[in-house]
């Protein structure tokens, strides 16, 4: 995975600029011509303050009335914009990285943080771009201006690094090499360009280069997890398959969180014949990842060689769900670093993270959706099928009796709702049941559901009637014949 060089705040190399930011903005603020009690000036210090302790939402409220002012300072433009960004939310982040460069062209950090935005949004191009313009002003000699900050030059090997990771996301694999050559040249203490360089390499199938380039990463930083696995990874294509375990071994000891190794490992003992090795293996990756797919692939095809058809059938199930979503997945995601005050893209991360049958992560976004429009019925039905799934009645009932209030049309949650209510309160289930007849007459299920309801109250012929009009509109429907018998004989019995 290629490495993204980390935004502004907290950087390791940058952890200087903060402060230099501060002793700016404090000269700004009581030195010249701006006195220090104006509450613009209030609102930036506190502003930059909750950046500082990771309070990022409060900051991009504070900020947010800063540069509402008519006086803006570039500084808080620039703070609100790298707010955004750790929220993970580039989208919003363009227009205050666009408003400052409109005022300060030549600032670096603003070109820089720029193309990181377009970067997460997988806008390429466009990231190559300002990453292009960052490098050229980070490397020109000019007089310090007017807000030396602004000036404040970033090491031209860092953007260089992520201006070869955009190139190798476009497969323009030349150009990424020449830029991670660059920053080598620049900072050739560096370990990422090595290992980006070596991923680029691997890419192209010069095997023995990715090697080298990989070595190289790990002699700077011997504690360097992702080139171990890039080292493994290309060992296992040339099957050398003690040295592929040995990185990999080596990878998982430094962190062992992380999925590559594990996964690695898995491919390793498939190649060796050590099945219940690799089913283990897999297994840890899908413990930290329940939803990678290749993961539950080659556990299925595992399972199958030692003769686990049943198991392997059913994994192989859940790869196909996941398989069918992963791109729904990366759409949903984008949308909302594109749109994150958008509640249909939470909706929508709700809908795909339901198929993939992560419920928590659902209910997560279902509710994120509510919390920006509480007024979305879909979003409270759906909401109430996951609550359902967990059986967790009592929230899936509120959830329902929310939907059915903002949409009263809505068949499908008023018959949900009165399968819920059968046995607690079969009154007000029987009338839910009936409205949702009422709305979808032709709908077999929702007969079906009166026809239950119905039995449970002992109104038999009733039941009877729901049950075959629902066998009428589905007669391959086995159930309804299953339920059918069921009341005929309750109608026999109760005649007795």
């Amino acid at each position: 995975m290629f490495r993204r060089t980390t935004s502004i705040v907290g950087h390791p190399r940058l952890v200087e600029l903060f402060l230099w930011l501060v002793l700016v903005l404090q000269a700004e603020l009581t030195s010249g011509g701006m006195p220090t009690a104006q509450p613009s000036d209030l609102l930036i210090r506190q502003g930059i303050e909750a950046v500082e302790k990771g309070a990022y939402q409060q900051a991009i409220r504070i900020l947010t009335q800063a540069v509402g002012r008519s006086t803006v300072s570039p500084v808080a433009v620039f703070y609100l914009a790298e707010a955004y960004i750790h929220l993970d939310q580039p989208g919003n982040a363009i227009p205050y990285y666009q408003r400052l460069i409109q005022s300060q062209p030549d600032a670096v950090q603003a070109h820089y943080g720029l193309a990181a935005a377009y970067r997460e949004l997988e806008e390429y191009p466009l990231a190559v771009e300002s990453y292009q313009q960052a490098i050229d002003l980070s490397l020109e000699a000019r007089p310090p201006s007017e807000l030396p900050i602004l000036k404040k030059r970033y090491n031209p090997a860092d953007i260089l690094q992520d201006l070869g990771v955009a190139f190798s996301e476009l497969k323009q694999y030349q150009s990424a090499i020449q830029s991670f050559q660059r920053a080598i040249r620049l900072d050739s203490g560096n370990p990422t360009p090595y290992y980006n360089l070596g991923l680029v390499y691997f890419k192209q199938g010069k095997l023995e280069s990715a090697i080298i380039s990989f070595q190289q990463a790990v002699d700077l930083e011997p504690n360097y997890a992702d080139a171990y696995n890039g080292l493994g990874e290309t060992y296992l294509k040339q099957s050398k398959l003690k040295l592929a375990t040995q990185a990999f071994q080596r990878s998982a000891n430094i962190d062992p969180d992380q999925l590559s190794p594990h996964y690695g490992l898995g491919q390793i003992y498939s190649k060796q014949g050590k099945h219940q090795q690799a089913v283990e293996a897999y297994q840890q990756v899908i413990q930290i990842q329940p939803d990678y797919s290749d993961a539950h692939y080659n556990l299925a095809r595992t399972y199958l060689k030692l003769g686990l058809r049943e198991k392997a059938t059913e994994i192989m199930s859940y790869f196909e769900d996941l398989r069918r979503t992963d791109p729904l997945l990366r759409q949903a995601q984008l949308w909302v670093k594109q749109y994150p005050d958008d509640p249909r893209g939470y909706h929508n991360l709700g809908l795909v993270y339901e198929a993939r049958r992560l419920y928590d992560q659902a209910i997560e976004f279902y509710q994120h959706a509510l919390i920006l429009s509480p007024d979305l019925a879909a979003t409270c039905y759906n909401l109430g099928l996951v609550y359902s799934r967990l059986d967790r009645l009592r929230e899936a009932i509120e959830a329902y009796r929310r939907a059915i209030q903002l949409d009263g049309q809505l068949a499908i949650g008023h018959n949900n709702l009165a399968l819920l209510l059968i046995v607690t309160e079969p009154d007000q289930a029987l009338k839910h049941a009936q409205q949702a007849v009422r709305l979808q007459p032709e709908n077999a299920n929702y007969l079906d559901t009166l026809g239950e309801i119905y039995y449970h109250l002992k109104r038999y012929r009733e039941a009877k009637q729901a049950i075959d009009q629902a066998m009428a509109l589905d007669p391959e429907q086995t159930i309804y014949q299953k339920r059918q018998d069921k009341i005929q004989q309750a109608i026999a019995q109760s005649q007795k």
